[in-house]
């Protein structure tokens, strides 16, 4: 406007153009970054996605190399159809597990009970069924001559891509009781932080009473959450809290098969209240493995018994042969053809509660009926209803919570039970809780 009408501009009018120019280029650059943080953001969510879909892509190759599928329903799934032809030559197509009845004579009971001292380890065996011509293997002892046996039973004759057994016997007292797990290569997850489970899980029982095996309707889900090898999270399983499973009360004639990526164990809560302290609980344990033997390092290695190995131990034969015919002698039983087990005073405040760990930071909790309630033999079919089973509870969560102050959550979820403080006792955990439920957070 100074220009337009020949006078020098003011002092004012100046600053103001500078005013407008600053303003401007404040603008401009509003607009520029705008623009490069929206074409950033897009660039880092396409890239995001772009490493989803690859890390998905690689799991499932992952899976389909190392023959570990953990789909519950495989028979949708072309890269399950090793593991859907075992589950469904087991009887285990649409049945998570199954029981046999009569599956050992009593001559191989007495054989198997008459191996076991020199065969309890902290390591499992290997035993492979074919040499490396593709020929059934000539057992070399009565031991797998009855694991042959039990191959034909469990796979009624069938062909299948199991290449071998995982076994090992257990000995305990008849009120013993162990952690809920997954049977899996522990060696590839304390290496690689992956996961593979067998094919089949199995248990023999060699001996009548002691604490029941409980076989959860629950399978490691496809969120490995293994950021730290062997961790679990409540994503990690699927369903998060299982609603049904497998009750069995051992006799020498039972054999429980159930689909080797279930979670399970033997809740001590459920040992019989007459147990006898000097009474014992004998078990062969059998995980039937496609692809590869579970490896033979780790904390939990599967090792191989060479003839050397069987000879040492006074029980190499050269006697023995294939058992190449399915036993017609026992029955099959799935969850739906066994009783229900009865449930009417699980969410009484007389009923049993079972605290399962999974892991050291995740807990579950199931009701069962009171111990005057508890079956003394059998097997079951458990159906928790509403209310009945709770969690899964992330501890770390509760502990965090009473540190702070807010010990509610840890009082109303963990210590309304005698049952769940004494088994976080064996953890040496309890006293973390007690000590937070008493303000002692430094602790």
């Amino acid at each position: 406007r100074a220009a337009l009408y020949h006078r020098p501009a003011s002092a004012g009018v100046w600053a103001a153009l500078l005013g407008l120019k600053i303003v401007v280029g404040w603008l401009s650059l509003c607009v520029l970054a705008r623009v490069v943080f929206s074409v950033s953001w897009r660039w880092s969510r396409a890239r995001s996605t772009y490493m989803r879909l690859t890390t998905a892509a690689a799991v499932a190759l992952t899976l389909q190399t190392h023959g570990c599928c953990s789909t519950q329903d495989s028979t949708t799934d072309d890269r399950c159809s090793a593991t859907s032809d075992a589950w469904a030559a087991a009887g285990l197509a649409d049945r998570f597990a199954v029981v046999h009845h009569h599956i050992l004579t009593p001559d191989m009971v007495q054989e198997l009970l008459a191996a076991m001292p020199s065969l309890l380890s902290d390591s499992a065996w290997w035993m492979p069924l074919v040499d490396d011509a593709g020929k059934r293997r000539k057992p070399r002892s009565a031991v797998e001559e009855v694991l042959y046996h039990i191959y034909e039973a469990d796979f009624r004759g069938q062909s299948t891509a199991v290449i071998g057994a995982e076994w090992w016997f257990r000995n305990t007292t008849a009120s013993a009781g162990q952690d809920a797990h997954w049977d899996k290569d522990q060696a590839l997850l304390e290496k690689e932080s992956r996961i593979r489970f067998p094919e089949v899980g199995t248990v023999t029982y060699l001996s009548s009473g002691g604490t029941p095996t409980l076989v959860l309707d629950q399978r490691f889900g496809d969120d490995a959450c293994l950021k730290v090898p062997g961790a679990v999270c409540p994503s990690s399983m699927d369903p998060p809290l299982a609603k049904e499973g497998l009750l069995v009360y051992g006799e020498p004639t039972s054999h429980l098969v159930f689909r080797g990526n279930l979670l399970h164990g033997v809740p001590h809560e459920l040992a019989p209240q007459t147990a006898d302290d000097e009474a014992r609980r004998f078990v062969l344990a059998v995980n039937w493995w496609s692809g590869s033997k579970p490896a033979s390092e780790g904390s939990l290695p599967c090792v191989p018994l060479s003839d050397a190995d069987w000879r040492r131990r006074g029980l190499y034969r050269t006697d023995g042969h294939p058992v190449r015919s399915v036993p017609t002698a026992h029955r099959i039983r799935g969850p739906a053809e066994l009783p229900p087990l009865p449930m009417r005073l699980a969410l009484t405040r007389a009923a049993t509660s079972v605290a399962l760990h999974p892991s050291r930071t995740v807990m579950m909790e199931h009701s069962f009926p009171p111990p005057h309630e508890l079956p003394r033999k059998g097997e079951f079919h458990v159906r928790w209803p509403a209310g009945a089973a709770r969690g899964p509870i992330d501890i770390s969560s509760l502990h965090d919570a009473a540190a702070r102050g807010d010990a509610s959550l840890l009082r109303s979820r963990l210590m309304h039970s005698g049952a769940v403080v004494d088994e976080l006792d064996e953890r040496h955990l309890t006293p973390l809780h007690v000590a937070c439920l008493r303000g002692q957070a430094a602790a």
